[in-house]
């Protein structure tokens, strides 16, 4: 009976840790979905695209970067030295498309307000994604049982990289000149 009772409480337990865990992890995604969308809609939809497109570039990278060698030589943690690696490919990615895609996106008074939080949606999605499967974020934030085994699922994952690409086919655009 005791055995019982003690897997019983167990149970209970780490119910009880996960549901008041997912609050938090709802939380932390919607103020990344307000950090996207104020970042969108003051720096323009150009910047926002070319900041997801060097998401992918950035982490694309980074899963190939000899990060072992590195914590090895310069002798600092893991998750400083991977914040930093990425940070910097990140910041390169993001000048070299600024510099090569020179587009001006067409503006309207409710385009722009769908687009804006289209593209908040698309960049948080992304981050949150990457950030349980490429960039090891474990160090400063760890997200609840449930929100993790739903983001490790390997067609989540897919799905969250595949349908911001999609949702940028969608936006319009009209050229600048630069004579």
């Amino acid at each position: 009976m005791n055995a019982l009772s003690a897997q019983v409480t167990a149970i209970a337990t780490s119910t009880v840790a996960v549901v008041s865990s997912f609050p938090a992890d709802m939380l932390v995604i919607a103020g990344l979905l307000f950090f996207f969308g104020v970042l969108t809609f003051f720096l323009g939809k150009g910047k926002i695209l070319a900041l997801i497109l060097a998401l992918y570039i950035a982490s694309f990278l980074f899963s190939f970067f000899p990060m072992v060698d590195l914590v090895e030589r310069f002798h600092i943690s893991l998750p400083i030295a991977s914040g930093t690696v990425f940070s910097i490919l990140l910041i390169i990615a993001i000048v070299a498309l600024r510099r090569v895609f020179r587009i001006e996106y067409a503006y309207g008074r409710l385009t722009t307000i769908i687009e804006v939080i289209i593209l908040a949606v698309c960049a948080t999605m992304l981050t949150v994604a990457l950030s349980q499967n490429v960039i090891p974020v474990t160090y400063i934030y760890r997200f609840s049982p449930i929100v993790s085994l739903f983001l490790s699922k390997y067609y989540v994952f897919f799905g969250a990289l595949l349908v911001p690409l999609l949702i940028l086919c969608f936006i319009s655009t009209r050229r600048r000149n630069f004579d």
